[in-house]
């Protein structure tokens, strides 16, 4: 069992177009690899978006690390990873 992902940074969230070159690489070396790799950038930005001004996802004067709503994010979606894969006791 293991998962990888990268935690997006602001500018993933708020500008219209960002490069996904490290996102992709990651992803395809992963999958070489058989190991799980989430795109933390669209739960982030589905979040972020919720509200206009657009809510504020990382700590304040920070571009990379999130807010505890952002780690909120992270948990919940590695949680519905984990449970996709049954990787629960008792999910089979």
């Amino acid at each position: 069992m293991l998962i990888i992902f990268l935690f997006p940074f602001l500018g993933q969230l708020y500008m219209a177009d960002y490069d996904r070159a490290a996102i992709d690489w990651l992803a395809e070396a992963c999958a070489l690899h058989d190991v799980t790799f989430i795109d933390m950038v669209a739960p982030f930005r589905e979040k972020a978006r919720e509200e206009q001004p657009m809510r504020t996802l990382f700590l304040r004067g920070d571009r990379y690390h999130p807010r505890a709503e952002g780690y909120t994010i992270v948990a919940e979606d590695l949680l519905r990873v984990v449970r996709e894969k049954n990787w629960l006791p008792g999910t089979h």
